[in-house]
C-alpha cells in the first residue's frame, strides 16, 4: 500500500490513541460544544481509526454516520489549519449536515453553505472564509472547472451517501481533483461486486470500517427490527387487465426472441431489468441492418411499456393505471412507438376496463387501513411511516386514510405531477419538523423520504411494494428500530412483479452481505 494519507498530510500527527476524552457519557474535545455528543464506543472507535485515511464507512440509517465524521473533523481542524468540506447529494441534506455541525461544534468555527443557487460571487466568499464548506457536489464540481477556487488547502473531504460515487456523477470529479483524504459515508454500498469496487476505487478507499445492527458494539444502541410480509390477491376485475397486458407484453418479448434477443429464458419470466438492457445488444448485433436494428428496438420500446402497465396494476392499482396511460393518450406529440402502443386492440381494451374499473381498489389498500387504525387506537401518539413507488398511488391511500380521520401529510419530492404541486423545501422541513414533535400520524412519502433525510425513529414502516433495490430497502427500513422494538410491514401482491421484486431484493441483499465479508477477507478494509 502506498504511504498513507495521514503520512502525507500529518507527519507531526500523534498515534490514534484516547483522541476524544469522554466525561458524563458525552465527548469530550476542545472543538466540540460540551454535553452535545453523546459516547458511543464504535463511533468512538471508528472515528479514531479513520482520521487521515481515505476511509469508507458502512453504518446503518440512524446509528451516526455523521456523528463519526464530525468528530473526524473536530480532531483534523484541532490538529492543523485547512478546510474541511461536507457534500451531500441534495440541497436539505446539506443544510441537515450544516446544522448538525453549527449545533455540536464550536462556535469558533468557521461555517458556511454553498449552492448554486447563490452567486459565484458569494460562493468564493463563502469558500475563501470558511473552515467547513457545505455544499452539493454539483455546485463543487461546477467551480472548480471555472477555477474559482482551488481544492488544494483541503484536508478532507467527507461524501455523503457515497455509493453514488459511480459512472459520471459529480462525487467522481470532486474525488479525483482532490489529494486530501476522503471520508466516504454510506448505509449500504451495494449489493454488486463490480459497482462496490468502483466506489472503493473512485474513493481511493485504504480502510472500510462498517457495521451492521448484528454487531456487538453496535447492538445495545438499537432495537430489532420485526419484518412481515403480507400477502394479498388480485381481485378477478384485476385479473382481467393483467391477463390481456400479459398477453401482449409476451408476444413482444417473443418477437426479440425469435432473433436471438433475450433468448436464453422464458418470456414470462423476462425482468424489466433484462428488458431494458436489451437496447444495447440489439444495437451491436443489428447495427449493419438498420431495418431488423429499428425492428427489434420498436418490439423492445413497445415491451418497456407494457410491462411498466403490468407492474402499475400489480403493485399499485387500476386507478393508477389509468393515469398512466390517459396521460400517454393525452400527448399531443406522440412517439411512433406510443402510436402503435396505443393503436393495438388489446392496449384499447385494457384502457377500457382501467376506466370501468378505476373505482375498485387495490386489495392493498384494506390492510393499509387496518394496520394503520389499529396502531392509532393503540398509541394516539404513534407515528408511521407508508412509503410507496408513485406518487400516483398517495392520493389512494390518502382518500383510505380520510375515511377515519387518520391524521397524515403527504411527503414528496419539488416537481408538479398530475398527483398535484410538489414540495419546497421549507414545506419539506416543516413537515418533518411536525412529524418529529407528533403534530400528526401518518407520513405518506415517496423515495425522496429514504435517504438521508433526519426523519425521526417511528413506530411502523409499511411498504406498499417491495423494490428490487438493497441499498434503497435498508434505507427505508433504517427509519425504525432505534429506541424501540421496529416493525417492518411489506404488502405483496402474491403472482405479480412484487413477489419478483421482494425476491430479488433479499437475493441483493443476502450478496451485499456476503461481499462485505469479502472485502474482510481480501483485507481491503473492516478492520477492528
Amino acid at each position: 500500500m502506498e504511504q498513507s494519507s495521514l503520512d502525507r498530510f500529518f507527519p507531526e500527527y500523534p498515534a490514534i490513541k484516547n483522541l476524544f476524552k469522554v466525561a458524563d457519557g458525552c465527548i469530550e474535545h476542545p472543538l466540540v460544544k460540551q454535553k452535545k455528543v453523546s459516547h458511543r464506543l464504535f463511533q468512538h472507535r471508528i472515528a479514531e481509526k479513520i482520521i487521515g485515511k481515505n476511509a469508507l464507512v458502512v453504518l446503518p440509517t440512524g446509528l451516526g454516520k455523521t456523528i463519526i465524521a464530525l468528530l473526524a473533523v473536530a480532531e483534523i481542524l484541532h490538529q492543523t489549519p485547512g478546510k474541511v468540506i461536507v457534500t451531500a447529494p441534495t440541497r436539505p441534506l446539506v443544510e441537515q449536515h450544516f446544522d448538525t455541525f453549527r449545533d455540536m461544534m464550536v462556535d469558533e468555527i468557521k461555517m458556511g453553505v454553498m449552492l448554486g443557487s447563490s452567486p459565484p460571487k458569494k460562493r468564493i466568499e463563502i469558500y475563501n472564509n470558511s473552515d467547513i464548506i457545505f455544499s452539493t457536489p454539483q455546485c463543487l464540481s461546477n467551480d472548480y472547472e471555472n477555477n474559482r477556487y482551488s481544492p488544494d488547502k483541503i484536508r478532507l473531504l467527507i461524501v455523503d451517501e457515497a455509493h453514488r460515487t459511480v459512472g459520471k456523477y459529480a462525487y467522481v470529479d470532486l474525488c479525483a481533483r482532490t489529494s486530501a483524504p476522503i471520508l466516504g459515508l454510506t448505509a449500504s454500498p451495494g449489493g454488486k461486486k463490480a459497482k462496490i469496487n468502483e466506489v472503493i476505487t473512485n474513493l481511493k478507499t485504504e480502510i472500510i470500517e462498517a457495521r451492521t445492527r448484528n454487531d456487538p458494539d453496535v447492538k445495545r444502541y438499537i432495537k430489532d427490527i420485526n419484518v412481515e410480509w403480507i400477502r394479498v390477491k388480485l381481485n378477478n376485475e384485476m385479473i382481467k387487465i393483467q391477463s390481456i397486458l400479459e398477453d401482449y407484453l409476451y408476444s413482444k418479448i417473443q418477437r426479440l426472441q425469435k432473433i436471438g434477443i433475450l433468448s436464453y429464458k422464458l418470456a414470462n419470466n423476462v425482468s424489466k431489468t433484462e428488458l431494458l438492457g436489451a437496447r444495447e445488444p440489439i444495437s451491436k448485433r443489428f447495427g449493419r441492418n438498420k431495418g431488423v436494428m429499428f425492428g427489434a428496438i420498436h418490439n423492445q420500446t413497445l415491451a418497456v411499456y407494457a410491462f411498466h402497465c403490468l407492474e402499475t396494476l400489480e403493485t399499485q392499482g387500476v386507478s393508477q393505471l389509468r393515469d398512466y396511460l390517459g396521460r400517454m393518450a393525452e400527448e399531443e406529440k406522440k412517439t411512433k412507438s406510443r402510436k402503435a402502443f396505443l393503436g393495438d386492440n388489446r392496449i384499447q381494451d385494457v384502457l377500457e376496463l382501467a376506466r370501468q374499473f378505476s373505482k375498485i381498489s387495490h386489495p392493498k389498500l384494506k390492510h393499509i387501513h387496518g394496520i394503520i387504525t389499529a396502531e392509532v387506537k393503540r398509541d394516539p401518539e404513534c407515528r408511521i411511516i407508508v412509503f410507496t413507488q408513485l406518487r400516483d398511488t398517495i392520493p389512494t391511500i390518502i382518500h383510505e386514510m380520510e375515511k377515519d380521520g387518520i391524521d397524515f401529510r403527504r411527503f414528496v419530492g419539488q416537481a408538479r405531477r398530475p398527483d398535484g404541486e410538489g414540495l419546497r423545501q421549507k414545506e419539506q422541513k416543516e413537515i418533518l419538523d411536525d412529524f418529529r414533535n407528533k403534530r400528526f400520524n401518518v407520513l405518506i412519502a415517496t423515495s425522496v423520504a429514504e435517504e438521508g433525510l433526519d426523519i425521526p425513529d417511528v413506530d411502523i414502516v409499511i411498504f406498499y411494494e417491495p423494490i428490487p433495490s438493497e441499498i434503497r430497502t435498508i434505507q427505508r427500513r433504517g427509519r425504525t428500530g432505534r429506541s424501540s422494538i421496529g416493525k417492518v410491514k411489506v404488502l405483496i401482491t402474491t403472482s405479480t412483479r412484487d413477489e419478483a421484486y421482494l425476491w430479488a431484493e433479499v437475493q441483493r441483499e443476502k450478496k451485499m452481505r456476503g461481499i462485505i465479508h469479502w472485502m474482510e477477507v481480501k483485507g481491503i478494509g473492516i478492520k477492528r
